[in-house]
């Protein structure tokens, strides 16, 4: 007779635990469960939602911040994967810009120095610019070398004096034009300014020929400065840009099957540019004819 209260003792044991692990343990180690599987097929989007205040309720919230730590390393690998083929795309697009402005050089030297048309002053001046051009090159090449992501990229603001960057902007610029012709103005009232100067030409070389290539017969380029702010503005007398265009336009490797493309990688990458630099870039159609980008840089 001993026996059996030990027997109804034990059941009743074993009741409460079951009670106990439907009403405690249960949800908690079902949502472990799962959480774990879904980390083994490398599937990261879910949540484990248990609030319990107990070993098993801190085990849940270590669990859920684990998953989000997880996650988070996923989505920094996968965009600085992303990051890195827009890097070299970026660059391959970006090499043909300078090497057309050296070719334009060289051209102009093969013509006009046999027939000694050129000053010493005038030599030294294109001498300068296709070293600048040059620089440019080696800019280029050596991200690609160097930088596994294009957020990497330091910003190395100088001193810069306007009216020798004017000079250079012209210089430049003059050897892209092509048939077309473009227009520059200047509404820099100050000396100088603080710029990465090569963030700078890059930022316009891309502007410049996605203009270029759409613009009827002219393109139009403005500098200003506004409070703490370098603006740079590029029009053209083109189409301009649809309401979808405008939507995606600096989104990256976006493309219109059905028509040319306005824009290209180049967008993309000088949007990045201009936030690297404390900016932004604004992509519209003026009110008349063709498309106007704006690229604001910060200065100090």
């Amino acid at each position: 007779m001993v026996g059996l209260p030990v027997f109804y003792i034990a059941v009743g044991i074993g009741a409460a635990a079951a009670v106990y692990y439907r009403k405690k343990l249960r949800e908690p180690i079902a949502q472990l469960q799962n959480g774990v599987e879904r980390i083994q097929e490398d599937n990261l989007d879910f949540h484990i939602e248990y609030d319990g205040d107990d070993e098993l309720g801190q085990l849940c919230c270590s669990m859920e911040k684990m998953r989000r730590e997880l996650r988070q390393k996923h989505k920094a690998l996968w965009e600085s994967l992303e990051q890195r083929k827009l890097l070299n795309a970026s660059v391959s697009h970006d090499l043909r810009t300078p090497i057309t402005v050296l070719k334009g050089y060289l051209d102009y030297l093969e013509k006009n120095i046999p027939q000694d048309k050129l000053t010493e002053d005038m030599l030294l001046d294109t001498v300068s610019s296709m070293q600048g051009a040059v620089n440019r090159l080696e800019l280029y090449v050596e991200s690609v070398r160097d930088i596994e992501k294009i957020e990497n990229i330091e910003i190395e603001k100088r001193s810069e004096n306007v009216k020798l960057l004017l000079n250079e902007l012209r210089s430049n610029v003059l050897q892209l034009a092509g048939n077309k012709e473009i227009i520059i103005s200047n509404d820099i009232t100050v000396d100088k300014i603080q710029i990465d100067k090569g963030v700078f030409f890059r930022i316009l070389e891309n502007l410049l020929q996605n203009a270029l290539r759409y613009a009827e017969k002219q393109v139009s380029i403005n500098l200003s400065h506004k409070k703490d702010f370098l603006i740079l503005t590029v029009k053209d007398d083109g189409k301009g840009f649809s309401a979808a265009d405008l939507e995606k336009a600096t989104t990256v490797f976006y493309s219109n099957d059905k028509e040319k493309q306005h824009f290209g990688i180049g967008l993309s990458v000088c949007k990045i540019l201009c936030e690297k630099h404390g900016g932004l870039l604004y992509v519209g159609n003026q009110k008349e004819k063709g498309a106007c980008v704006t690229a604001k840089l910060k200065n100090f």
